[in-house]
């Protein structure tokens, strides 16, 4: 592997811990809507995991359920194009609380 592709990997992981630590100090964050928080959840997971392999909650779990569908939507998303993608939505919600 190249320097170049190691240095924009160890930028893109930068901006994506910023993002995550931005995202969590968000003081309206409960605010946020449930599709927008099951949208972050996700790509962070991706981002951090990959592929989800764990099992199915029960039925009966149903923000277990949410959280679990999430996440298995992003199945074989490259975890650096998860990092892009929460980056980018990281923005525009703090672009839209004006911080």
């Amino acid at each position: 592997m190249s320097r170049n592709v190691i240095g924009v990997q160890s930028l893109l992981n930068d901006d994506f811990q910023k993002a995550a630590k931005e995202i969590q100090s968000l003081q309206s964050f409960e605010k946020l809507d449930n599709t927008v928080l099951l949208e972050l959840y996700s790509y962070y997971k991706q981002a951090i995991i990959g592929d989800n392999k764990t099992s199915q909650p029960s039925f009966l779990d149903f923000k277990g359920q949410a959280k679990w569908s999430a996440w298995n939507e992003r199945k074989g998303m490259k975890k650096e194009t998860a990092q892009v993608k929460y980056i980018k939505l990281v923005a525009k919600i703090l672009d839209n609380f004006n911080v």
